[in-house]
């Protein structure tokens, strides 16, 4: 710089040594103590020498110290740095607090400067290091800021409670719960100041002193002047880690810092303490407002520290149940809470809500916004606005959601995989056969509508309707009492069956058993149906007691003449009903026990199955004929009446009769 036309030579030190030589001395001496308390074959040993040596210059000396430590692994060394300076922040700061921290200050200033002059740097900051107090490990880059930052809130802290007598009250108070939480002997300047591997404790033993004093306190200014300072402490300590992390280079992408964890999670108690204050009746807006802006304060700090995704985070969503909406929706974005960003945009009219969905969608694509709102909307059963939702991504997501996954096909026009969707979906439906009987019928309706039918699933959803169509015939009573947990679910041919042959009106029951089979035969016979249908003709059998039965017009009165009777007055269902006829050879032999008491019985059963086909067979040549008939009859119109044709093309205007006198 020129001064007078003369120019003088300003020699800055490193960052780590100070020009105060009697100050020097004191921390010299302080770190003598320090190795003599540790065992001369402990690596720390060697290390506080080196650094004792590197403190006073002696820097040759000091590298001939340090060799033995240079094989150790990055691990060890890092390891041993963190050891070195644990103790060195747990030294007494002595009558002046202010001068004691500020030397632990300069030992890990001049730590970092040891280290880069050591060549060691780069391999302990680049370190992983398992700590105790974590389930995570820690780089040597995250510990040594984690040490400048203790000594930092400590500085902070004391020139806080400095200023004023009531602030010393506060931070006195907090002292006394930190010793219960940590199990330190009480001494107010030495648990704070001397003891700063606790300092982590700080913010939970402010948080804690904070809600006991509120929940104690009986005068109301009183109150609010505690539950402001212990905000401000609270402050102060996050405002020394921001203000440090600022002006560093330590820090590395992806680090864990010392602060997430216990420390951010009492910051998120702070908040919910002072959300409490807020909600309170008597509260006055000037506070009220104070209290808010701890409140945000704290909470961006506990965000930043969140190292999970933010989902819905209590203070925001607090925040906006206060009215606080603009706040909430600033901290939702800056920290990309989408819950919170989603039920804030679901409370807008359609316009806005669309506008500001699609804005989100636009600024968080990297982040995958639209993937959280279509998960969101799916959890939510809000299948209309999921549906809204465009995009590829959108596309992806629902194809996924199997229920839903056929309206979207729809709306792309896809009817040939939207009838396979809804087969699906139909397939495995087995709580409620209504619900079931729509899909299959919508799987129907959209093959048909497809360019190329899918005649496959036409063919399965008209058999599953055929199943459906019967259950509904079936009274719903009868279902109850044999199902009384879900009488609602699908049932299997083989369980309508034995439902209908159930029914105390044996002979309707029956009948809807049998018209079921005569359906199902229609589209092709197997063994299952042959076995169903020889039980319902068997019950039928066993329903009646042959010993009353005296001729063949007693059998007529008798459930197995009755089911007959029914069979042949049905006039739509002819040709199905004629292929569940009983085969009486196989009936008879089956039913042998049954009718030992009636000799008659079988001739009669065999006659009265005979004629019944006989008359059907009769009814059936009957329908065809008469539906051939109708085929070829000509319509004959009779001549109309020209009177009736069509109207002339003019008709002449009647003139008015004109009257002489």
């Amino acid at each position: 710089m020129t001064f007078d036309g003369a120019v003088s030579c300003v020699r800055l030190l490193p960052k780590g040594f100070d020009d105060d030589l009697a100050d020097d001395n004191v921390f010299m001496d302080e770190l003598c103590s320090l190795k003599d308390g540790v065992a001369q074959s402990e690596p720390l040993h060697l290390f506080i020498s080196a650094f004792i040596m590197f403190s006073a210059k002696n820097i040759v000396e000091s590298c001939e110290v340090m060799k033995p430590l240079l094989s150790k692994s990055d691990t060890e060394l890092a390891t041993l740095v963190y050891s070195f300076l644990r103790h060195v922040l747990d030294l007494p700061v002595g009558p002046q607090p202010e001068k004691g921290l500020n030397r632990k200050r300069t030992t890990c200033n001049r730590t970092i400067l040891f280290l880069k002059h050591s060549n060691l740097y780069d391999r302990v900051v680049a370190a992983k290091v398992l700590m105790s107090t974590s389930s995570n490990s820690r780089t040597g880059s995250s510990i040594l800021n984690e040490m400048i930052e203790r000594v930092a809130v400590a500085i902070a802290l004391w020139q806080y409670e400095s200023v004023r007598e009531d602030r010393a009250e506060v931070v006195e108070r907090i002292a006394k719960r930190l010793d219960n939480i940590c199990s330190v002997p009480f001494t107010y300047d030495s648990t704070i100041y001397s003891t700063l591997s606790v300092l982590h404790n700080f913010p939970t033993a402010c948080v804690e002193t904070m809600r006991d004093f509120s929940r104690r306190a009986v005068d109301k200014e009183a109150k609010q002047q505690f539950v402001d300072l212990c905000a401000q402490v609270l402050l102060t300590f996050v405002n020394a880690v921001e203000t440090q992390r600022r002006n560093t280079s330590l820090k590395r992408p992806g680090d864990v810092q010392w602060t997430t964890g216990a420390i951010s999670d009492a910051f998120s108690l702070a908040c919910k303490v002072l959300l409490k204050e807020m909600h309170a009746r008597d509260v006055s807006q000037v506070h009220r407002l104070h209290l808010k802006d701890y409140v945000v304060r704290l909470a961006k700090f506990h965000l930043s520290e969140c190292n999970e995704p933010i989902n819905g985070h209590e203070v925001i969503v607090a925040l906006y149940d206060l009215g606080e909406c603009d706040v909430a929706v600033s901290l939702a974005e800056q920290f990309k809470d989408f819950k919170v960003l989603i039920k804030v945009c679901l409370e807008l009219d359609d316009a806005e809500r669309r506008a500001r969905l699609d804005e989100y969608k636009r600024r968080y694509f990297a982040d995958e916004f639209d993937m959280y709102l279509c998960k969101y909307l799916k959890q939510k059963k809000l299948n209309d606005m999921l549906l809204e939702e465009k995009g590829d991504r959108a596309d992806r997501y629902l194809l996924s959601c199997e229920d839903i996954r056929w309206r979207r096909e729809l709306q792309n026009n896809q009817y040939e995989q939207a009838s396979r969707s809804l087969l699906s979906l139909a397939d495995r439906e087995i709580s409620n056969a209504y619900r079931q009987r729509n899909l299959y019928a919508f799987s129907k309706l959209a093959a048909l509508c497809s360019e190329n039918v899918s005649q496959d699933v036409i063919e399965e959803s008209n058999r599953k309707l055929v199943l459906l169509k019967h259950q509904s015939l079936i009274p719903e009573s009868l279902i109850k009492t044999v199902y009384p947990d879900n009488p609602k679910r699908p049932l299997t041919i083989a369980e309508m069956v034995e439902l209908n042959m159930l029914d105390v009106d044996i002979i309707e029951g029956h009948k809807r058993a049998l018209y079921l089979l005569a359906r199902l035969l229609r589209d092709g016979n197997n063994a299952e149906l042959q076995s169903l249908l020889n039980n319902v003709w068997m019950s039928v059998v066993k329903h009646t007691d042959w010993n009353q039965v005296k001729n063949i017009l007693d059998l007529g009165e008798t459930p197995f003449g009755g089911v007959l009777k029914k069979m042949i007055e049905e006039d739509d269902s002819a040709d199905d009903l004629l292929l569940v006829l009983p085969a009486c050879d196989n009936l008879l032999k089956a039913c042998r026990t049954a009718l030992s008491g009636n000799e008659m019985a079988p001739k009669w059963i065999r006659g009265a199955v005979e004629r019944a086909s006989s008359v059907m067979n009769a009814n059936l040549r009957m329908k065809k004929e008469e539906q051939l008939r109708s085929s070829k009859a000509i319509l004959a119109i009779s001549q109309t009446s020209a009177v009736f044709e069509s109207r002339p093309p003019h008709m002449p205007t009647p003139k008015a009769a004109v009257t002489t006198s």
